[in-house]
């Protein structure tokens, strides 16, 4: 996770990139120290607050988690799936219990059992090679993570892209339709929106479909 920050910051490549910097510092000692925070609020012209809030909204590189050498996922996917009480037991064969951290999220909300461990992410039935995955010498350390241990009969992170044109003639296919049928599909699929509280999202829809206006 720490050497993707450059590409979820969209600045890849870029000569002077704090999230790198960030990443850099912070191998030292697990944390960025408070000169470091100081330097790096100068150099990028941003308060000392901001620098701190940056580093520390990535669990690997908050201060509770310096030492820490495995990470267990603490994302609501997996806590629901209960997998995470048997990965922290394996993971304790393995590392003190004060060498055990917890970060959220590891993006592998769709098979759960996932665990942090010498910069990469694992889960499913990767913890049955926790050895070989711990061996730096193994070629299954050296490995693609993604391919590492899936519960999945068919690839999600790995399969094929299908093109746009796949996707997209979904959308085609729903506006064709009877927009009722479709608010009536999406209220019986139970989807729920992202505002926080879980709304369902088909009576959201559904009340801005009944709301009267002026144009």
């Amino acid at each position: 996770m720490p050497e993707n920050l450059s590409y979820l910051s969209g600045r890849k490549g870029l000569k002077e990139n704090l999230f790198e910097k960030l990443v850099e510092k912070g191998k030292v000692d697990g944390t960025p120290s408070d000169e470091t925070i100081r330097d790096l609020a100068k150099e990028f012209l941003m308060g000392e607050a901001n620098i701190y809030g940056a580093a520390s909204f990535y669990d690997f590189l908050k201060p509770d988690n310096v030492g820490k050498k495995a990470f267990v996922c603490n994302g609501s996917a997996c806590m629901l799936a209960g997998t995470q009480e048997n990965v922290r037991k394996n993971l304790l064969m393995k590392f003190k219990d004060e060498e055990i951290g917890e970060m959220t999220c590891l993006g592998r909300c769709h098979e759960n059992a996932a665990f942090h461990v010498n910069g990469k992410n694992f889960s499913g039935s990767a913890l049955d090679s926790i050895d070989k995955i711990l061996d730096e010498n193994s070629e299954i350390s050296n490995q693609d993570e993604y391919f590492i241990g899936s519960n999945m009969d068919n690839p999600i992170l790995t399969a094929n892209f299908p093109g746009v044109d796949h996707f997209y003639s979904s959308f085609l296919e729903a506006i064709r339709k009877d927009p009722v049928d479709i608010l009536n599909q999406i209220k019986a699929s139970g989807v729920r929106g992202r505002g926080g509280a879980g709304f369902p999202l088909g009576i959201i829809l559904e009340s801005c479909r009944n709301s009267k206006s002026d144009n």
